[in-house]
């Protein structure tokens, strides 16, 4: 167990051999747990637990703090910030944040600042998780800010799952972005012959009338949709979109965009199909879009679209 805080100014990767079920980081409720610096473009924390963190009264008052580097397979627990209108968890700038969970973070002062606490990713900010995760509070993406998964090759292996137990907000000019992230080289509806695009919610198109029958057909569910799009046989640069599953417990703000659509890479021949956005929330709202369109392409075809999702599970007013 360390104690109380790190900081990093630099390129250094810091790394657990025995990942966070085995080393903590406990500031006591003193101090900030972690904080990687805007000079620490190049550094790396992984596999840590950081617990009973506390933001303290000057202007960087969170208690893990992002702003270049890689912060990943890390836990944050029992952590608390008690400045009006800061966040708990912030990335901003240069930082990444990947497969992480924010268990129990709250706010230590007054309790009508629930809107101003919580994971708050800013400008140039990105959070990616490919492996199921949650953030206990609130999540914020303010404008400039991306929430993506990692690409995917010839099978499934990359999505984002995230479970909410607060709100979510997406600020106009913010991404949720999975485009060109599903299959690169194969997946469930590549084609069996070199005239076929990717296929998902619907059939890839083919530039031989005569050889539809290679084109793959539809997959997975038209209900709860959680699966990657699909490459083209022939283009194998033009991947299918990628995945997202967003459970929230409170309510979906969607200012900004969702998409999963295939990759824009307006390349030759044929592009891949759409991915997925399978969505659950107490209440949706917001003047923000969403799309998992097929990839765009030149010349021959073009992938299918993929399939979309909403359930707003408390009935509205």
């Amino acid at each position: 167990q360390i104690s109380p805080e790190i900081s990093i100014h630099t390129d250094l990767e810091l790394r657990s051999v025995n990942g966070p079920e085995v080393t903590i980081v406990d500031a006591q409720c003193k101090c900030r747990d972690v904080w990687l610096t805007d000079q620490a473009e190049g550094a790396v924390v992984d596999g840590f637990t950081f617990m009973r963190g506390a933001g303290n009264w000057d202007t960087k008052s969170n208690y893990a703090r992002v702003e270049a580097g890689v912060l990943s397979h890390c836990i944050m627990s029992n952590c608390y910030q008690y400045v009006y209108r800061d966040s708990a968890v912030l990335v901003k700038g240069k930082g990444r944040m990947t497969d992480c969970v924010v268990d129990n973070a709250g706010m230590g002062g007054n309790a009508d600042c629930t809107h101003f606490y919580g994971t708050v990713v800013q400008s140039g900010g990105v959070l990616s998780s490919d492996r199921p995760s949650s953030v206990g509070v609130l999540l914020m993406l303010q404008s400039g800010a991306k929430l993506t998964h990692a690409g995917n090759a010839k099978t499934e292996v990359n999505k984002l799952e995230l479970t909410v137990g607060g709100d979510v907000i997406v600020e106009a000019g913010a991404y949720i972005d999975v485009t060109g992230m599903g299959c690169s080289s194969g997946g469930p509806g590549v084609g069996i012959g070199s005239v076929s695009a990717g296929s998902y919610g619907g059939r890839g198109a083919c530039w031989v009338a005569n050889r539809e029958h290679e084109i793959k057909h539809c997959y997975g569910s038209v209900f709860a949709p959680v699966n990657v799009g699909s490459s083209a046989y022939y283009n194998k640069a033009s991947a299918g979109g990628g995945a997202v599953r967003l459970e929230v417990g409170g309510t979906l703000q969607l200012d900004g965009a969702i998409e999963a659509d295939g990759a824009h890479l307006l390349t030759e021949y044929y592009s891949g199909s759409g991915g997925s956005i399978y969505l659950r929330a107490a209440a949706i709202v917001g003047a923000g879009g969403m799309s998992a369109n097929g990839g765009t392409f030149t010349t021959d075809c073009g992938g299918a679209g993929g399939r979309i999702a909403l359930y707003q599970t408390v009935a509205a007013d």
